[in-house]
């Protein structure tokens, strides 16, 4: 048997052979018929009389057009009201996402000049061609807008002034959890009072080393106290330094007694004596400033800054153009859309430089307080990381509700136990009793 070498090109030499032997009889008249048809047709506007008409006259490119497409219809309106919207600059006619579309298929430089182009039969692919009806979707819908001016930058400063609103609230929202938290971990007394039993019990720990007698500690320090536990293995010198707390309250709780008794009866009550129990709560809102992202804010105030700019630059535009326009008593669609824009978007930047500038203001008083707040604790102010202190609180609060919990469960089983014992107790009493014998009734012997 052959070999591969010895068969390669076996197939052509044969081939050759049988062409040579018997030729097939190609009809060349029909082949030359059939490719120049095929030709013809192939070329529109060629250098024939009358030129086939395409079906459809294409003029973007077709990956850009099938994305514009999607966000056309995404939209859900007809071309002209689109239009008109833009045209008008109509705060209501267009939603937030509707302007995010639109701002995705604005038609660029090139595609304006084919449209144009194309619109005067002077378009090379299309000579003599110019139709809309034969246009595509999206260059039907770039026909519509293309001659509104200046219409990338300005479908983003309305998108900017709709959004706005809700990134200034929550910006503000934002700078005032982490304010509130400042204040409140300077303005806790019951926090105060823990960390100073805490700091009784470290100096107590390193009686006679030269960490006794310390002022203060870090605050991280607290995160470790879950951590040393006792000989039981389950105590903790959190559980420990809690335990002692709650006692000492309420031991006050008792020494207080029921009040004044001679308080007059329409006094106002005399308020509920501060207790750790309430620390949770009390700080609540130190949670929540830990979660805030301050670079998260931040962010949000320089997109507000910028896109003010932004909407500053185009007003200062549109004001000039509509001004020339008047000059030159034009009084053309752009014309319009130029001073439509402007009342539109003047009000609107007044209001938000206000706004921005308040902002800013409420992000100086946030960054103050939590500057206060470290030093009130002895603590660093690190400017790359302003809620350090809020955050080691919160994993603190997280570790102290815990153990309260371990203590409230341990002091129920006990209060169930002690309880139970207290029936047991009773039952056996009440079994003596019945068993002991009455003193009969004296009665005359016979």
């Amino acid at each position: 048997a052959a070999g591969p070498a010895a068969l390669a090109g076996t197939a052509w030499a044969a081939a050759a052979s049988r062409s040579a032997k018997a030729p097939v009889q190609l009809d060349m008249d029909a082949l030359e018929s059939l490719f120049r048809v095929v030709e013809a047709q192939a070329v529109v506007g060629g250098g024939g009389s009358t030129p086939a008409k395409p079906a459809r006259v294409e003029l973007v490119e077709h990956r850009r057009a099938h994305n514009i497409c999607i966000e056309l219809a995404g939209i859900r309106l007809p071309f002209p009201a689109i239009k008109a919207a833009l045209g008008s600059w109509d705060a209501g006619a267009l939603s937030l996402e509707q302007l995010a579309a639109l701002g995705r298929a604005v038609p660029e430089d090139a595609e304006r000049r084919a449209v144009a182009a194309y619109l005067k039969g002077e378009h090379p692919r299309y000579k003599g061609l110019s139709d809309p009806a034969l246009l595509g979707t999206v260059e039907r819908y770039f026909v519509e807008v293309m001659d509104i001016p200046r219409l990338a930058p300005r479908i983003s400063a309305v998108a900017f002034a709709r959004a706005f609103d809700a990134t200034a609230d929550r910006a503000s929202r934002e700078l005032a959890t982490l304010q509130n938290a400042a204040a409140a971990l300077t303005g806790t007394p019951t926090f105060v009072d823990l960390l100073a039993a805490v700091l009784d019990l470290g100096n107590a720990l390193n009686a006679g080393t030269h960490r006794g007698g310390a002022a203060g500690f870090r605050l991280d320090t607290l995160l470790k106290l879950a951590d040393v536990k006792g000989a039981d293995r389950k105590t903790s010198l959190l559980h420990f330094v809690l335990g002692q707390v709650l006692a000492a309250e309420g031991k006050r709780e008792k020494e207080g007694g029921g009040g004044d008794g001679d308080a007059a009866a329409d006094a106002p009550p005399a308020p509920a004596p501060r207790s750790v129990r309430t620390l949770s709560s009390d700080l609540a809102v130190v949670k929540a400033g830990a979660g805030v992202q301050v670079s998260a804010v931040k962010a949000m105030l320089a997109d507000a800054r910028t896109g003010l700019a932004r909407v500053d630059a185009e007003l200062a535009a549109a004001v000039t153009a509509a001004a020339d326009s008047d000059a030159a008593g034009d009084v053309g669609p752009a014309a319009a859309a130029h001073r439509a824009f402007a009342g539109a978007t003047g009000s609107f930047a007044e209001s938000a430089r206000a706004r921005v500038a308040a902002l800013d203001a409420e992000a100086g008083a946030a960054h103050a307080a939590l500057a206060v707040a470290a030093a009130f604790f002895g603590e660093d102010f690190d400017e790359a990381d302003p809620t350090r202190v809020l955050r080691v609180v919160r994993d603190f609060l997280g570790l102290f509700d815990r153990a309260a919990g371990e203590i409230a469960k341990a002091a129920a089983a006990d209060a169930t136990a002690a309880a139970a014992a207290d029936k047991r107790v009773e039952l056996e009493r009440r079994v003596r009793d019945a068993g002991t014998p009455k003193a009969a009734a004296a009665t005359p012997r016979p």
